[in-house]
């Protein structure tokens, strides 16, 4: 539960990977986040068909309270979840890579302001290297823009997170340990 950004897209020039890198390192430095370089370079500084063996290319940045942003490719240039692929890597079924290639990162508890920033970053950062690039921002920010449907929504949420925790203490309330009230 919580707001989150859900994205899919492909890296368009594969010869500017570690331009991208290094930009999204350098921005992740500045705003205090951490991040973890992957591979920055693909091979032969091409795309080249999928395979399970690929290395993981891109970066991964975090902000304080926030899921990790992923920025990471396969050798296709496809955007994937590392850790997915890295569990599903010797599946060899075709379901489980495609589903690796929707990413999602819950930006809720780091706060609207946080979230505004990931967002405003993802659409610098597809508009100069990523095409067919898809984003589902459950508080309409990146399609919109505006900051007051975006902060009323992280409202809302805030709102339903703490009426169900507020519905559950007091459901449980008076429980004994073995579950009989």
């Amino acid at each position: 539960m919580g707001i989150s950004i859900h994205y899919k897209g492909e890296f368009n020039d594969a010869t500017k990977l570690a331009e991208f890198v290094n930009e999204v390192a350098d921005i992740s430095e500045v705003n205090k986040w951490k991040f973890k370089k992957f591979s920055h370079t693909f091979e032969q500084g091409t795309f080249t068909a999928f395979s399970p063996s690929s290395d993981i290319y891109g970066i991964v940045f975090s902000p304080a309270d926030c899921e990790p942003v992923m920025l990471t490719f396969t050798c296709d240039g496809r955007m994937c979840n590392p850790w997915y692929f890295e569990m599903v890597r010797d599946s060899h079924d075709p379901e489980q890579y495609e589903a690796m290639r929707m990413l999602s990162t819950k930006t809720h508890y780091a706060g609207f302001e946080t979230h505004c920033r990931v967002v405003d970053l993802l659409k610098y950062i597809s508009a100069k290297y990523f095409n067919n690039f898809k984003v589902i921002d459950e508080t309409s920010y990146y399609e919109t823009s505006d900051a007051i449907k975006g902060k009323q929504a992280f409202d809302a949420s805030d709102t339903l997170i703490s009426t169900m925790a507020k519905k559950l203490q007091n459901n449980f309330h008076g429980e004994s340990e073995d579950g009989v009230v």
